[in-house]
């Protein structure tokens, strides 16, 4: 389906919802008024025709000399026909947006973040609660006229004054407390960062039965979209590796197309294969990070020291190519920071010659272990459609049937150019989470292996003048290159005027970025799309039902890290 006869099919099912459609960077983009925004919401999903089952992110854009004020721009994906749509509408200060939170779950996180960043208010909205910063925070930090460096910079921090609240009501709490209810509140967390990362989970429990959580989220924020205001596009790059720091090159991957997607610019082949090796390999090093630290939080202490022996063979490789293990910032707009090393081929096969053998150790450790599932075999069980719903992607979401990969349904970087296959499961269960990320060791090595085969030759970054840094030899004997090279690395390049989405397969799902630009050199806007942080929010719907030891084996089962979600 084109985006001519997408918008058609919107227009003739919501008649007088769309004000304006247009095709913006290969994606489809509707302007509505916000009156129909609840009614085109709730077509966009039901409809068999459109089917657009997943909500992405709610991105909001501060306009603070236009009136209205905001865009908020809804991202929606239609796994069926392999459609993305950006919902855009304008909203005045201190106008209440309704809540789509009752037609997709995911929209419940969404709102509580543009609302705790940008001010903008859901009527309807079931918890519109702070999310990211604490609950007497004042201000907010995503607003143009809130500054770079915070409020109250210069005044001693007093964490004596931060207030974090319980998200149950005063009457759930007091109910709680009543012994006739035969229920308590449990905090289980903060957790310390060596774990998964700093969560807090409040859990209303009845015995050892789960009957309601909420999760806390925030402990670890940066500010990092607030960050790349203040930074040229080269300097956002080493942002992105402490999004997920355990598969640091594929956020790098997917900020970069992204730029080049708004700026133009178009990668040689030669480096997008390279960038493949590369994202592939911290898939794995994400999943050995994984596999190892969820089996230990179950009780098998085996399987962390042959993931993390195995592990240092991938981090090897990535230090040789940038230079670091965990954080490399090896990729650039327009390629990469140079072309790999001689010994890169040789020993990326060997690396997959030992990890083929190692997979099989990993199964036999594991997958037919009689505790291993009796801990993860119909614990967590969650359908597709329910998965699609919270804004769950990445191998979570695949476990629940759903065969969305952004790598098959919108290829980037020559991914179309590899045979390989999308791991899928049956039941949605923790076990089922565990085989798709097993498969999907199997896959990516698939995908290296062909890669490093038909490594092109030539060029690792584009020709393109306005982006391509002139090399530290060309430097030291031509004064223009010179000149050339510190235009490019101070100001950085010029970001035309416009706005579009971008997605990647993260380690844990859909890595997407959002870039606004204003015809400077700093991004007007950039919003980082976290998987794991509606994989956080989709924790209620899995533990609830469950006993307080299988909390532990759900949130290993969906693999976050914090992060990312907190940004």
């Amino acid at each position: 389906m084109d985006n001519a006869h997408l918008a058609g099919l919107i227009q003739e099912t919501a008649p007088g919802a769309v004000l304006e459609a247009r095709t913006d960077h290969d994606d489809l983009r509707i302007i509505i008024a916000i009156d129909h925004l609840v009614s085109l919401l709730d077509n966009l999903l039901n409809n068999p025709d459109l089917a657009f089952e997943l909500l992405s992110d709610i991105v909001a854009v501060d306009y603070p000399e236009r009136s209205p004020r905001f865009d908020l721009d809804y991202i929606l994906y239609s796994v069926k026909n392999e459609k993305r749509l950006i919902v855009n509408l304008q909203v005045d200060e201190g106008r209440e947006v309704p809540t789509a939170s009752h037609i997709f779950a995911s929209a419940d996180w969404a709102e509580r973040e543009v609302f705790d960043l940008m001010g903008i208010r859901f009527s309807g909205h079931p918890d519109l609660r702070r999310i990211l910063t604490w609950d007497n925070f004042e201000g907010h930090p995503l607003r143009k006229d809130f500054p770079i460096r915070g409020e109250g910079f210069d005044q001693p921090f007093d964490p004596d004054s931060v207030q974090v609240k319980s998200a149950f009501s005063d009457q759930e709490l007091t109910e709680a407390a009543d012994g006739e209810n035969k229920t308590i509140i449990l905090n289980m967390g903060p957790h310390h960062p060596a774990t998964h990362g700093v969560l807090r989970l409040e859990l209303e429990l009845e015995g050892e039965t789960i009957k309601r959580a909420k999760p806390h989220v925030g402990y670890l924020h940066r500010g990092l979209e607030k960050l790349a205001e203040e930074r040229n596009l080269l300097q956002i790059i080493p942002l992105t590796d402490r999004l997920d720091y355990a598969a640091a090159s594929v956020n790098n991957l997917g900020f970069c197309l992204t730029a080049e997607k708004l700026l133009g610019v178009e990668t040689p082949k030669r480096a997008q294969y390279i960038r493949v090796i590369m994202a592939e390999l911290s898939r794995i090093m994400g999943h050995q990070l994984w596999l190892g630290t969820h089996a230990l939080d179950i009780g098998a202490m085996t399987p962390i020291f042959y993931a993390f022996a195995d592990r240092e063979m991938a981090m090897d490789i990535t230090e040789e190519v940038s230079g670091y293990r965990l954080t490399p910032s090896y990729l650039r707009i327009g390629g990469v920071a140079r072309d790999v090393p001689l010994t890169f081929v040789a020993k990326v096969k060997e690396f997959v010659k030992k990890m083929k053998p190692a997979i099989e150790g990993y199964n036999t450790l594991l997958t037919e272990n009689p505790i291993w599932t009796r801990r993860t075999k119909k614990v967590g069980i969650i359908s597709g459609r329910d998965a699609l719903n919270l804004g769950m992607t990445g191998p979570s979401l695949r476990a629940s049937g759903v065969p969305y990969d952004v790598r098959k349904a919108l290829p980037y970087s020559s991914y179309d150019d590899f045979d390989f296959q999308i791991p899928v499961g049956e039941k949605g269960d923790a076990y089922d989470r565990y085989l798709v990320r097993m498969e999907e060791f199997t896959q990516s090595l698939k995908i290296i292996e062909q890669a490093v085969e038909n490594l092109p030759s030539g060029p690792v970054k584009t020709d393109n003048p306005w982006v391509a840094i002139p090399d530290m030899k060309e430097v030291k004997r031509d004064v223009g290159a010179l000149m050339h090279r510190f235009k490019l690395v101070s100001p950085g390049p010029a970001i035309p005027r416009g706005e579009c989405y971008h997605a990647v397969e993260g380690a844990k799902g859909e890595l997407g970025f959002y870039l606004v630009g204003d015809g400077g050199s700093r991004p007007y806007r950039l919003k980082m799309r976290s998987p794991c942080y509606y994989l956080v929010g989709a924790l209620p719907k899995l533990i609830q039902g469950h006993m307080i030891a299988d909390v532990i084996t759900l949130i290993g089962s969906i693999d976050i890290v914090l992060g990312e979600v907190d940004r």
